[in-house]
């Protein structure tokens, strides 16, 4: 469904991408698209962060450290790519 990378913390990332803490979320930033996505794809639903918590899940692969800063960059590009996931289209750029 979606791509990311975080050099930082990945808990802040899914935070940011996620936004459960909403029950509806209509804010308009690249670090939300996730969100924004499934939003769109269950409008009729009333508190898509219950779908998100019940359904979602996520993998990792850890790449930490300043030396690994091209290849977090080069694998997210590559893995968005190869999947094609729906929610990492950019349509607001």
């Amino acid at each position: 469904m979606y791509v990311g990378k975080s050099a930082d913390s990945i808990l802040k990332r899914m935070a940011l991408h996620l936004q459960i803490h909403q029950a509806k979320y209509t804010g308009k930033t690249t670090s939300d698209q996730l969100r924004r996505g499934m939003e769109r794809l269950f409008q009729s639903h009333a508190n898509t962060a219950d779908i998100i918590v019940n359904h979602v899940g996520f993998s990792y692969i850890p790449l930490h450290g300043l030396e690994h800063v091209v290849n977090r960059f080069y694998l997210e590009d590559y893995t968005i790519g190869k999947l094609m996931p729906l929610f990492n289209v950019d349509i607001e750029r």
